[in-house]
């Protein structure tokens, strides 16, 4: 007859072999389910960072967009100023003929001779005139120098925005090979 040791033995091997064979068999849905919950996590992390790249990519598109806008508005304000400029120079070359003529020839001369300056009716007028030509010129040159130094500023912001937007669509493609 066996003993009750024995079929307290055999008892427990039967059960121990049934709990290895559970264990193994629990082990394997869980080998299955790693990979699934691994895949899970990685397309929460990819979810969670293309929500924050897309964040990123419009809050630079924006401030790109306003850097163009003030590059477009300063290049036009510069060569609207560089224009008036060039009407200004014009216009000193002419009123510093008008001078130089007037200082050549007497009053007493040109009342002989008949000679006239259209817009003049003395050398006092044509010096206010040309010293006017002249602050103005000056003041033009002044907003010319200015709109060129805030024209360099945002042309430099808008390169470094651009150069941001790049080395975000790098780190995009990057993650995606």
């Amino acid at each position: 007859m066996i003993s009750q040791r024995t079929t307290a033995i055999a008892v427990c091997t039967v059960i121990g072999l049934f709990a290895v064979v559970g264990a193994g068999a629990s082990s394997q849905r869980t080998a299955q389910l790693d990979p699934v919950a691994q895949e899970i996590r990685d397309l929460r992390f990819a979810v969670e960072r293309a929500a924050a790249v897309s964040v990123q990519v419009s809050l630079l598109s924006q401030r790109t967009n306003a850097a163009q806008n003030k590059v477009s508005s300063f290049s036009s304000e510069l060569a609207d100023v560089r224009s008036q400029l060039a009407r200004a120079s014009a216009e000193m070359i002419r009123y510093n003929a008008v001078v130089a003529e007037f200082e050549r020839t007497s009053a007493a001369v040109k009342a002989r001779s008949g000679v006239q300056y259209p817009g003049f009716a003395s050398i006092t007028e044509a010096r206010a005139q040309w010293e006017g030509q002249r602050q103005l010129e000056q003041s033009l040159r002044q907003r010319e120098s200015e709109l060129t130094a805030a024209l360099n500023r945002e042309q430099a912001q808008l390169s470094q925005l651009a150069a941001k937007l790049e080395a975000l669509e790098r780190s995009v493609g990057g993650q995606r090979d």
